[in-house]
């Protein structure tokens, strides 16, 4: 099979990459099998690759809604997919954008993120459906049919239905896995026998059928719009930006952990600066610092809770400003920047910290 001749989009770089990791998995299992010891189940490593297939799988579909969606948003002028026009947003969220209080990619990238981390996108239906709010192509179908043209006039053909179900498949082993550790039926005290070959014929599954899906959304009459641009980090943002991904090693690849997010019930999602000053924790135009080795950093907090660095430049949130100092992709600005309360410097952190406890979070 042919790779689909099409611009690949950041999100689906990050989609790659995650799987470099998933064949580091099945060949760390070969290697192991030549000489592992009897109570060691080389299984479980290619059942661990099965898993992180599925959720770098999920991972980029959320990636793709999000940042497409976002630049729809951003073009009025642009017809729009008919579950776009019907996406559900908070009268908040329409009344800081309508008053410029926030603006539009905040303010819709934050109920985005809700959105995306409340549904997965692993299973067909749930991919179509969410995938639906960028693009109006019958997915599957075209899918197939990108399949198919891939493959030539002397490969098997499949239909939107062949293509579903062996992606099905494949979720319902790795649900398996997940919830059942693979356990065969009606006998808890043996597993379901995996392969090498097995894992990558799951792996080749799930990325042929990304890699169509990415044709299928670029060739949309919406794809040249949103197909540009950097893909988010929404494992960090739904934590607020304030803690870096568990599986993320320190050259920012993000190994995905679990193939669905459920922001952590302590977490201090959607807490804006704004917020702090209406409630009197934050004075308009008080002055927050930050360090780096020798580097010293400061900005000033505007009344509308954006922050102002001495560069002029206006940041969103304290994440951001921390991003365009550091001249990084991620920063938890609520540690990073420090204000004065009492004669000592605490971070942002802090103060948030007592907000959220004050209004019983």
């Amino acid at each position: 099979m042919s790779d689909p001749d099409v611009e690949k989009t950041p999100a689906f770089h990050n989609f790659e990459r995650n799987l470099e990791y998933v064949h580091q998995l099945i060949s760390a299992g070969k290697s192991l099998a030549t000489f592992a010891p009897g109570n060691l189940d080389v299984g479980d490593l290619y059942r661990a690759a099965w898993v992180q297939a599925v959720a770098a799988l999920d991972y980029w579909v959320s990636q793709e809604i999000y940042s497409r969606a976002i630049r729809l948003a951003q073009e009025p002028t642009v017809t729009k997919p008919k579950k776009f026009r019907e996406f559900a947003i908070p009268m908040a969220v329409f009344e800081d954008v309508h008053h410029h209080r926030v603006p539009l990619e905040e303010a819709l990238g934050e109920h985005l993120r809700k959105f995306v981390s409340k549904n997965t996108f692993q299973q067909p239906d749930g991919i179509k459906d969410g995938l639906a709010i960028v693009t109006s192509i019958a997915l599957w179908d075209r899918v197939a049919e990108v399949i198919n043209q891939a493959r030539g006039a002397d490969g098997s053909k499949v239909d939107a239905g062949k293509v579903r179900e062996r992606l099905h498949q494949v979720v319902v082993r790795r649900n398996r896995i997940a919830h059942e550790a693979d356990r065969v039926a009606n006998d808890d005290s043996r597993k379901t026998d995996i392969t090498a070959e097995d894992v990558a014929d799951a792996v080749a599954t799930v990325e042929q059928t990304c890699r169509a899906i990415l044709v299928a959304l670029q060739e949309s009459p919406e794809g040249a719009l949103t197909a540009k641009g950097p893909a988010p980090r929404i494992s960090e943002e739904f934590a607020g930006e304030e803690t870096k991904s568990a599986a993320e090693g320190e050259d920012g690849f993000v190994k995905p952990a679990h193939s669905s997010w459920e922001p952590d019930t302590k977490s201090y999602y959607g807490i804006h600066i704004r917020e702090l000053i209406e409630a009197n924790f934050i004075e308009p135009g008080a002055e927050v610092r930050a360090s780096r080795g020798n580097e010293r950093f400061s900005a000033t907090i505007e009344r509308d809770g954006r922050l102002r660095l001495t560069s002029g430049q206006l940041c969103t949130s304290p994440s951001k400003a921390g991003q365009v100092v550091l001249k990084r992709q991620s920063c938890n600005g609520w540690t990073f920047w420090k204000i004065e309360v009492n004669g000592e410097w605490v971070s942002l952190e802090v103060l948030r910290d007592e907000y959220q406890a004050s209004r019983g979070g």
